[in-house]
């Protein structure tokens, strides 16, 4: 869940590692030794800290994005790809957007709208939407992908939004120690600096708790919250329900964004940390 990539070459890595699971396991945090030590010799040492990437200037103290006003009059179109971590299209995906605080999506924006043969979904929004798109297929865990910014004007989501396919995400997480629980949430956050260029020694957090995980020279790593180049990291087995997510420098503690987000039990929610002085509505 390229990075905006969404894991794909770290974690098709790890997910092909011998283990097969099908579906999300019931309780329990542990798996037999073999399983977890074979991938674990594989993994390289936790990040102790990343440079931070890129520009920061845009950075401001105290920065506060007021919430977009939306206009139902003023119709645009969000054009966005969807694949899985292997750059494969779901098969029978079909994507419907929502509003943020319409939690479970019990009042959709739109209808289905059906995923192409090429991926490709075109989206029918209004101004000022912030919301989400619920994305369901064959054989991937159930995702809400929050957009990166408010839509403003016809727009082309130039990285594909990734979706996690069940088997995959249940072999990662079995195969470094930890069974995934059905009535937990997964987060995956991508962070963009000033540039927007995906950011490395960004730390990530949450006030919901759950297992950390991110990247190391490639490879998803349990256990650690600051990303590299990929600019991902998430939580494995949040606690369900409303959650606040940031990103902070490591090297300087300045925070790049925050953001609160819904997570649904068994179900992946991606979100992007982007700096709040892009994100301002157009004069």
């Amino acid at each position: 869940m390229r990075c905006g990539y969404w894991w794909s070459a770290g974690w098709a890595a790890c997910a092909c590692s011998g283990i097969a699971c099908t579906a999300f396991d019931p309780g329990g945090d542990t798996l037999p030794d073999t399983a977890a030590t074979d991938v674990r010799e594989l993994s390289p040492a936790p990040l102790e800290a990343a440079a931070p990437s890129r520009d920061w200037a845009c950075l401001a103290d105290d920065a506060v994005l007021p919430a977009p006003f939306t206009d139902e009059s003023r119709r645009f179109v969000y054009t966005a790809r969807i694949e899985t971590l292997f750059g494969d299209v779901p098969s029978n995906g079909v994507v419907r957007a929502c509003s943020t605080a319409d939690l479970n999506c019990d009042q959709p924006v739109t209808a289905d709208l059906p995923i192409g043969a090429d991926g490709v979904v075109e989206v029918p929004l209004f101004w000022g939407f912030d919301g989400y798109l619920e994305i369901r297929a064959d054989d991937i865990l159930p995702s809400a992908s929050y957009v990166r910014q408010p839509i403003y004007a016809d727009s082309v989501q130039t990285v594909p939004v990734q979706v996690a396919p069940l088997a995959a995400l249940s072999a990662y997480a079995a195969a470094n120690g930890t069974t995934l629980r059905e009535d937990r949430a997964l987060l995956g956050i991508e962070v963009f600096d000033c540039t927007w260029a995906l950011a490395a020694g960004i730390d990530i957090d949450n006030d919901s708790g759950g297992v950390p995980f991110s990247f190391t020279n490639g490879l998803p790593t349990i256990g650690v919250s600051v990303t590299d180049g990929r600019g991902l990291a998430g939580a494995l087995n949040v606690p369900p329900g409303v959650v606040r997510v940031w990103g902070d420098i490591v090297a300087t503690s300045q925070r790049v964004g925050a953001r609160t987000i819904n997570a649904r039990a068994g179900w992946l929610s991606g979100v992007s940390l982007v700096p709040t002085t892009l994100l301002r509505a157009p004069e």
